[in-house]
């Protein structure tokens, strides 16, 4: 729900700001021409759309900005974002546990755009982007101290930090203008990204006791084939 708030507000924000550049130094499109211009910037959502067993949802994966140095060149940056924070109770024989989990990652990928001829409403293109992120989680469980069953006046806590990754990738989409200023589109990469997930901090106490330790979770090399499966929704000012 954050993240779909965040994301509309990105929107509304381009919209002003293209606003008072319309106010300041108007740029108009030809009539028939659609795609944007050297000089021109546009912003984007990743929606995807849910369904399953539960209620419709639409969740905001993704924004992106972009600025046109020439027709047919772009400079980009992607955002990522996510926020979760969890707490739920477990009923025993013995006594309720309290569960808390949060969770939280930023992801920021700079890159370009190459976009081809097209036609006058669609425009391909292709392009390179790096990656670099972070991410953390901490999980707690009160009257517990192994974190799964019941110890009464127990605490448990384990959380992850110092976790990231760094990458390179290329990457191929397609923008459709459906109007002048705005666009959908569909976008697929791949890449080698490396990972450093961290070290795992584990904490536990009693009145009487208490105990912990750190294991580092690993690293990871790999190339990855992304698929974008939700729909990009932008418009140019």
């Amino acid at each position: 729900m954050k993240s779909i708030f965040f994301g509309i507000a990105f929107v509304l924000y381009s919209v002003l700001m293209a606003q008072e550049k319309g106010d300041m130094a108007p740029v108009t499109l030809p009539s028939k021409q659609y795609k944007p211009m050297s000089g021109m910037g546009s912003s984007e959502v990743t929606l995807l759309v849910q369904t399953g067993y539960g209620a419709l949802r639409i969740d905001i994966q993704e924004i992106k900005g972009r600025y046109f140095a020439r027709d047919n060149f772009a400079y980009r940056t992607k955002i990522l974002a996510n926020y979760e924070n969890d707490k739920s109770t477990i009923e025993t024989g013995q006594g309720d546990m309290i569960r808390k989990i949060t969770q939280s990652s930023f992801q920021i990928a700079p890159g370009f755009e190459k976009h081809s001829k097209g036609t006058a409403r669609m425009s391909p293109y292709w392009g390179m982007e790096l990656p670099v992120g972070m991410s953390k989680y901490n999980y707690s469980l009160s009257n517990s101290i192994d974190g799964q069953s019941y110890t009464k006046e127990g605490h448990f806590n384990a959380q992850t930090k110092g976790s990231y990754i760094i990458g390179i990738g290329l990457l191929g989409g397609i923008d459709y203008y459906i109007a002048n200023n705005i666009f959908i589109g569909a976008e697929v990469s791949v890449g080698y990204l490396y990972s450093e997930y961290g070290d795992r901090e584990v904490t536990y106490s009693t009145p009487n006791t208490e105990g912990g330790k750190t294991t580092p979770m690993g690293r990871n090399r790999n190339l990855d084939f992304i698929s974008g499966n939700g729909l990009r929704l932008g418009i140019v000012f």
